[in-house]
């Protein structure tokens, strides 16, 4: 763990981080150039950067069982002619998906939040995100859904342009139902490609990962904050008081909400999950004290001035 910043706020994020388990960069550098994948399980994140670098740097599961727990950052130097980055370190940064076998859906949350806050704090912004989706994936499940949302609410608006959301397994799949499948997700990615994500394949893993990475890299010399970064160190919220946040505590509600409808519920199954979702709630709980607090502190902050809005860390 490493000094506090100089940001304004009082760094409640901080409070979160588990030495154990979390581990930063250990020389984060403002020039570095960092491309997070976020996706559920299986999809093939760490395919996509072991393709990329040519070499096994990450361990890939071939069932779905997770290998990727923790957040997993493999660098390389861009060379010296590179147009938008030369001499930069690029990132590209494994993530656990929210359906993890291992970890519950808020210390997936919470992992990746505190690794986003701790680069933001150390006044590095993402140059972009891939979000990965199974194309041979039938229908979209529940747990496909809560990693897409709560992608789109750590993200943000703003950080749209530098989002490609991209298919993969497209192997194992008949190329017309896969066309069909790609214009079924356009539809259900309306919002998030609407504001300027991109759509792409990858069906050459090789071409097609340097491909998505060389389309963030070129898109213009420039990072920006996104919506979670802004949250948890510029406006000094807890995680649970985030959108992603938020949107995850809704869904573990609404989870419970329909096993208490269903009485006669004995499944044992059921049972373990509803009482691991209860556990969830109560680390999200906001002490009553903090919630006067985040009140204060944003009616103290002040607004910020033009040379504050210009503010970057390129």
């Amino acid at each position: 763990m490493r000094p506090a910043s100089s940001r304004t706020g009082t760094g409640k994020w901080k409070k979160e981080i588990n030495p154990k388990v979390d581990a930063f960069l250990s020389n984060p550098q403002p020039g570095d150039v960092i491309i997070v994948l976020l996706g559920p399980t299986g999809v093939g994140k760490s395919s996509f950067i072991n393709n990329y670098f040519d070499s096994p740097v990450v361990e890939v599961s071939d069932s779905l069982t997770s290998c990727t727990q923790e957040i997993c950052p493999i660098m390389i130097d861009l060379p010296s002619d590179h147009p938008s980055w030369p001499k930069q370190r690029l990132i590209l940064v494994d993530t656990p998906g929210f359906d993890d076998t291992h970890l519950s859906d808020y210390e997936v949350l919470r992992r990746i939040s505190v690794w986003l806050a701790d680069v933001y704090d150390n006044k590095t912004k993402i140059a972009g995100l891939i979000y990965l989706h199974n194309i041979t994936q039938k229908k979209m499940s529940g747990t496909t859904r809560l990693n897409y949302e709560v992608f789109h609410k750590i993200c943000g608006e703003k950080a749209m342009e530098r989002v490609v959301m991209a298919t993969t397994h497209w192997d194992s799949i008949i190329p017309a139902s896969g066309g069909d499948r790609e214009q079924e997700l356009r539809v259900f990615w309306n919002d998030i490609l609407s504001e300027g994500a991109e759509l792409m394949r990858i069906q050459d893993p090789h071409d097609d990962s340097h491909r998505i990475v060389d389309h963030i890299l070129h898109l213009h010399a420039a990072r920006v904050a996104i919506q979670i970064q802004e949250e948890l160190v510029d406006l000094d919220k807890r995680i649970p008081r985030t959108e992603a946040g938020k949107l995850l505590r809704c869904t573990m509600q609404e989870f419970l909400e329909m096993q208490n409808k269903d009485a006669d519920e004995t499944d044992p199954e059921i049972q373990e999950r509803v009482a691991v979702v209860q556990e969830q709630l109560k680390q999200m709980d906001i002490p009553i004290l903090d919630r006067i607090k985040d009140r204060l502190f944003r009616k103290r902050r002040p607004v910020r001035d033009a040379a504050d809005n210009a503010r970057s860390h390129d």
